[in-house]
């Protein structure tokens, strides 16, 4: 072989390479439960390993301690808080699924109970 014959050879062994990584990922992927964390980054967990039984289990048991934790810190009302901010906090845990829409619900009255939402004048009011 000459120099030039062993470069294009090397090159088509590693492009070889990693077409076969590239479809071992695209095949494998679906294997995976992909959960999101914070600043756009992913835990990946795969579903048949150690088998599919503890992994679901895993992946529930996460899933239902993230939504106490959620709920503990973002569902206590505050009248000291805005009712904007609260509200907000009830919508996105609601939109999460952390809320069923009857717990939504009840805390909605809560808030609306505890804090009354500002009401500005607007033009020439009272």
């Amino acid at each position: 072989f000459r120099k030039g014959e062993t470069d294009n050879l090397a090159g088509l062994i590693w492009a070889g390479i990693g077409t076969v990584i590239l479809l071992i990922y695209w095949i494998s992927r679906e294997n995976f439960w992909k959960i999101k964390l914070s600043n756009d980054t992913y835990l990946y967990v795969h579903k048949n390993v150690p088998n599919e039984q503890t992994t679901d289990a895993f992946v529930n048991d996460l899933m239902r301690s993230r939504n106490e934790y959620l709920k503990e810190n973002y569902t206590n009302i505050d009248e000291n808080l805005s009712y904007e901010t609260q509200l907000n906090s009830l919508k996105w845990l609601k939109s999460i699924e952390v809320l069923t829409k009857s717990e939504f619900d009840q805390k909605y009255e809560e808030l609306k109970r505890t804090v009354k939402p500002d009401k500005t004048n607007i033009g020439f009011g009272n």
